[in-house]
């Protein structure tokens, strides 16, 4: 329900995962002007998570889940706000089975949002969007954004963000 996905005082973070395009280009979905614009303090990050379907791949909704809650299981109050966090997303174990669609992981980028980024903000439109449009969304072609990159692996990215809180 935030802005950003993820935000901390120096640090925010904008999550995107979309499935491999036969085309090979990496698009994402942009829902609202809001969510690449900004933070009130700090910098913004979009982390692009890139897969493609895959019955011998490990990984899948439920197993990403698993994962958490044991890394989680030694503190109930993480664990307690792991759950309601579930829940209020709708998730439920029932589910489990629904969801068991594994995917490879094909392609981990973040990307530093800021200066010329290709982006729509409120910003875009200094009088507010024209009367009548309403709820812009549009597609962001990572293409275009390869000068912004700065990790292309959690390794590497974990380096940066160690530089850039410090």
């Amino acid at each position: 329900g935030h802005r950003h996905d993820f935000a901390v005082a120096e640090l925010s973070v904008e999550v995107k995962a979309s499935a491999v395009r036969r085309d090979g280009a990496n698009h994402h979905r942009i829902t609202h002007l809001d969510q690449l614009a900004d933070p009130a303090s700090g910098r913004l990050l979009l982390f692009s998570l890139q897969v493609v379907r895959d019955p011998n791949a490990g990984n899948s909704l439920p197993r990403l889940i698993q994962r958490v809650e044991s890394r989680y299981a030694k503190s109930a109050v993480q664990s307690q706000m792991l759950r309601q966090r579930l829940s209020q997303a709708g998730w439920s174990n029932p589910q489990a089975h629904d969801l068991a669609t594994t995917y490879r992981v094909t392609t981990e980028e973040l990307y530093l949002v800021e200066g010329a980024f290709p982006r729509l903000t409120r910003a875009s439109f200094p009088g507010g969007p024209p009367t009548g449009v309403d709820e812009i969304t549009y597609s962001l072609d990572l293409a275009a954004c390869a000068d912004w990159r700065i990790a292309t692996s959690p390794q590497e990215g974990i380096g940066h963000l160690g530089a850039m809180r410090a």
